[in-house]
C-alpha cells in the first residue's frame, strides 16, 4: 500500500513494471479524477497537489516514479508522518468548522502512528484514522 500523500513541488510519471495496484487520485478540489487498476507497462501522470493512494492487487506490485523536480517535498495524508500531525489545533478547527476539542482528537486519533497495522491485529483493530 502506498500512503495516501501529493507532492508539493513536483509532477510525477508513474510507470508500472510488474503486477498490478488499485490506484486513486483525487485533484485539489477532492474530485475523484482516477480510479482504477494499474497494470505492468502502464503509465500515469500525477500533477503537482493531486493527492494519490495505491494498494497492491498482486504481491509482485512493482513501480518507478519519475518526479519534475530533483528534491521533491511529499505530504503524506495519514500515518505517523502526516500533514496533519503537524498542524496546531486551532488550524485544523478553523480549517474543517470544528470545536477545538474535536480538531484536536482528529489531529491526535492515530492510535497506530502508521498507516497499515500489524497483519496480527483483529479486524476491529485495524481501522486507520488520521
Amino acid at each position: 500500500m502506498i500512503v495516501p500523500h501529493y507532492n508539493l513541488n513536483a509532477n510525477s510519471i508513474i510507470h508500472a513494471l510488474n503486477g498490478r495496484a488499485h490506484v486513486q487520485v483525487v485533484d485539489c478540489n477532492g474530485n475523484r479524477v482516477f480510479d482504477e487498476e494499474l497494470q505492468e507497462g502502464h503509465v500515469l501522470v500525477l500533477p503537482q497537489n493531486f493527492a494519490v493512494a495505491a494498494k497492491s492487487q498482486s504481491e509482485n506490485f512493482e513501480y518507478v516514479a519519475f518526479k519534475t523536480n530533483s528534491r521533491p517535498s511529499i505530504a503524506n495524508l495519514a500515518g505517523d508522518n502526516s500533514f496533519m500531525s503537524n498542524l496546531p489545533a486551532e488550524v485544523v478547527a478553523n480549517s474543517y468548522e470544528l470545536p477545538l476539542e474535536k480538531a484536536t482528537q482528529l489531529k491526535n486519533n492515530n492510535p497506530f502512528k502508521f498507516l497499515v497495522p500489524p497483519q496480527d491485529q483483529s479486524d476491529s483493530e485495524m481501522m486507520i484514522r488520521s
